[in-house]
């Protein structure tokens, strides 16, 4: 029987590299939308996305549009959760938002 040792630093630590991470909704930010109604900022984003969860890529896309200043506002309420897949099938893990449910957390 062999063995396998698998050693690895920094980035690629992971097993992939170059995973987007400009758009952190884990930060505070001010968004100009703290006065606007959770639920409007709720519909904004099932609108836009058509799902409570995002994938990390697809927000990545959408850094620079009102979309992501909506995402933000919602973070800061505690409202989104970055959320991480792992599956021994899948070659990388699986990174997404996901939007809290409207009565409870996730």
């Amino acid at each position: 029987m062999s063995t396998l040792k698998y050693k690895a630093t920094g980035r690629y630590a992971t097993g992939w590299a170059d995973v987007p991470t400009t758009l952190e909704l884990h930060m505070r930010m001010r968004t100009g939308l703290e006065h606007v109604a959770t639920e409007t900022l709720r519909n904004l984003w099932m609108v836009r996305f058509g799902a409570r969860n995002v994938t990390l890529d697809e927000m990545y896309e959408r850094r620079f549009d009102d979309i992501a200043r909506v995402a933000q506002e919602l973070a800061n309420r505690k409202l989104v959760s970055h959320e991480i897949i792992n599956r021994m099938e899948m070659d990388a893990a699986l990174h997404y938002y996901l939007l809290g449910r409207e009565h409870g957390n996730s």
